[in-house]
């Protein structure tokens, strides 16, 4: 599976593959129109900001992607919970960034108070809430892109969310 962990160190960005298995190829797409073959490259992005990169990694035949979007503004070490604000898993790859934009999904508003609204490019979605123990606290599937969280109590959670060809996780905050 891949994954990997971007780095940001004023403009200079440096992606360190964390991908496991048998992986013999990678292709990095920066979302700016450049990519890279490296197994961990380092890139510069032209503005500081949100940006989401992919990191496809074959394994002969078969591969796999990972999107991971972050703030290149947030330096590490910084305690403003801003760095990374998801990863969608894609099993069987992903081949441009159009069809990483339709199978995608976004949560608002965070930090969230009574209901956390989901848009998703699937119809019906599976949930997984858990707390930051790693503790799963809620799970369904919906159709509705309303999820009732008054329930759960204050804190730091990570959602799980899986559709018909995608899935990702995010943080998010319970008021």
């Amino acid at each position: 599976m891949p994954l990997f962990y971007p780095d940001s160190r004023g403009d200079i960005v440096y992606f360190y593959n964390l991908t496991r298995g048998d992986a013999d190829n990678w292709l990095w797409e920066f979302g700016d129109g450049t990519s890279s073959t490296l197994k961990s490259p380092v890139h510069s992005f032209d503005e500081p900001g949100i940006h989401e990169v992919a990191l496809s990694a074959y394994s002969g035949e078969i591969v796999n992607t990972i999107v991971i979007r972050f703030d290149t503004s947030v330096q590490k070490g910084s305690k403003s919970g801003k760095g990374i604000n998801y990863a969608y898993f894609y099993p069987g790859g992903i081949t441009d960034v159009e069809t990483i934009k339709s199978l995608s999904f976004s949560v608002f508003p965070n930090p969230a108070k009574d209901v956390l609204n989901i848009k998703s490019s699937s119809e019906k979605i599976k949930i997984q809430i858990y707390n930051i123990l790693g503790k799963l606290v809620l799970e369904k599937e919906v159709v509705t892109s309303e999820l009732d969280i008054k329930s759960l109590k204050s804190g730091l959670y990570i959602l799980k969310v899986t559709g018909n060809e995608m899935s990702g996780t995010v943080k998010f905050i319970k008021k």
